[in-house]
């Protein structure tokens, strides 16, 4: 039997700033165009920008900049279970200047997202019923992406130099809310 096949086009446009990043705009192509959306930032360079999606064929953008700077980090989360911890390494940000705090990067993990927008590709979490828990992870602490090496150039970080604690090498780290998220033996 032979197989139907299906065509379907996404439509991205490019990040105005560093020409690489790129945001998907289909899903504002509906009956309420002419509109506006953002800002939004680039994933790849932190640039900043509003679009107007005048029609399906018509989207333009401007440049947005509102003195601040989106800084990609390195977050660690952890979901303490009944016996061992699991951690999380997720991409995360912050705005920079002097915009981060552990307790902002704490509210927004445990309380203001749900685990589903940080991990990808799962259709759903569940806890006792509930398949939006909010407040099951914890943040540790955070790393700012541009001072971690990369052994071997492009590849994944040594994420055990990177987060030591998360590994149960008996490293620990300061500050409060570690030593709360981190059970100690």
């Amino acid at each position: 039997m032979k197989a139907k096949l299906t065509a379907e086009t996404t439509v991205y446009i490019s990040c105005l700033h560093c020409d690489v990043g790129k945001k998907r705009v289909d899903h504002l192509f509906d009956d309420t165009m002419p509109r506006e959306a953002g800002p939004w930032q680039c994933d790849d360079c932190g640039g900043k920008y509003k679009v107007s999606v005048l029609s399906s064929t018509d989207v333009e953008v401007e440049p947005f900049d509102d003195g601040k700077k989106f800084v990609k980090s390195y977050d660690l989360l952890v979901i303490l279970p009944q016996e061992k911890p699991i951690y999380f390494i997720v991409e995360g940000g912050y705005h920079s200047p002097h915009e981060f705090e552990d307790k902002g990067k704490a509210y927004f993990y445990g309380e203001h997202t749900c685990p589903t927008n940080w991990l990808q590709s799962v259709e759903a979490i569940v806890s006792e019923g509930d398949d939006d828990p909010h407040g099951i992870a914890e943040f540790v602490r955070t790393v700012d992406v541009s001072g971690v090496e990369h052994p071997g150039g492009d590849g994944e970080p040594d994420w055990r130099a990177v987060f030591p604690e998360a590994f149960g090498d008996g490293q620990t780290i300061d500050g409060d809310l570690a030593a709360k998220a981190i059970p100690h033996e």
